[in-house]
């Protein structure tokens, strides 16, 4: 893995020891003081194994706006997590005081991004401490809200996909019908998760015990914090670093994650069948497609 700043000052961080279980009081000052990131493995299945379905998400500690939530095939590209926060930072123009994410290899790029943009600040979280690495359990912000997304939307397409393997009509060993699986579902639930975050980032959250968080709607509170007693935090990005970042292979445009004469003969087959892909038609639209290329050996996910 290349290091994006060529004098070396960006390192992993440490993983801070806590009693299991025990909790704290959440502290945040406003809008990107803390860009908390995390992946959601549940729809890949025993060992991030059986389905592939990635789904990575940001949200900002204070507002609990959600910055971004995808799904890829994988969850272990640190290409795609390292384009996304690079997307924020060119919508926002601001850099986050710190970022916080689990020490998986998906988040390695963007730790080194965030040091890298932090290095010449003399504010005492810059630098090495502008990234937070620590388990799952205890990034507590995301986590709470992983529930709520499980609560609200998550389940359906969790037992969706575990039903196609339970009725015998999915093998996740098979590179063909995992390919079917991800032409279908991920832009459906791409499709589902784009709703849900356009629901959540407009909804009144209430007060909650243990934090220092006011209540409101998480866009209002992002956009507007000097209404609710906080301030912006972020600081501005330099043209000169985004510039550099711009020119990294992780900035250049995502790759198809399926063959492009798969993606073709299939949009022809929807549309032979009148078939147009959303929640409803995702179950029949895997199954056409594996009726008609499940035995393909040279058909298989991209990641």
């Amino acid at each position: 893995m290349q290091n994006l700043d060529p004098e070396g000052l960006i390192a992993r961080g440490s993983i801070t020891n806590r009693r299991l279980g025990e909790r704290r009081q959440f502290y945040s000052k406003g809008p990107n003081w803390l860009i908390n990131v995390d992946q959601h493995d549940k729809l890949m299945g025993f060992r991030k194994q059986e389905y592939p379905l990635g789904i990575h998400a940001a949200i900002d500690s204070f507002s609990r706006r959600v910055l971004w939530l995808k799904v890829t095939p994988s969850n272990s590209n640190p290409n795609h997590v390292a384009r996304w926060m690079l997307e924020y930072l060119e919508e926002f123009h601001l850099i986050p005081i710190r970022t916080r994410s689990d020490p998986g290899n998906e988040n390695s790029l963007l730790s080194q991004m965030q040091r890298f943009l932090r290095r010449n600040h003399r504010d005492g979280l810059a630098g090495e401490k502008a990234h937070i690495t620590g388990s799952s359990t205890t990034n507590q912000p995301i986590e709470r809200w992983w529930r709520d997304y499980r609560e609200r939307s998550g389940q359906y397409f969790r037992d969706e996909v575990k039903g196609l393997k339970n009725d015998g009509l999915y093998n996740p060993s098979n590179n063909a019908e995992r390919a079917c699986l991800a032409l279908v579902y991920i832009p459906v639930i791409q499709g589902e998760l784009n709703k849900f975050r356009n629901w959540w980032n407009s909804h009144r959250i209430r007060l909650q015990v243990g934090t220092d968080r006011p209540s409101g709607i998480p866009d209002l509170l992002f956009k507007f914090p000097e209404a609710y007693g906080a301030q912006q935090c972020g600081l501005p990005t330099v043209p000169e670093e985004l510039r550099y970042l711009q020119g990294k292979a992780f900035a250049q445009p995502v790759r198809d994650f399926v063959p492009a004469w798969f993606r073709q003969e299939s949009e022809d087959l929807f549309t032979e069948h009148g078939m147009q892909l959303d929640h409803s038609t995702a179950r029949a639209a895997y199954i056409l497609l594996k009726r008609n290329f499940g035995t393909r050996d040279d058909l298989a996910v991209i990641l």
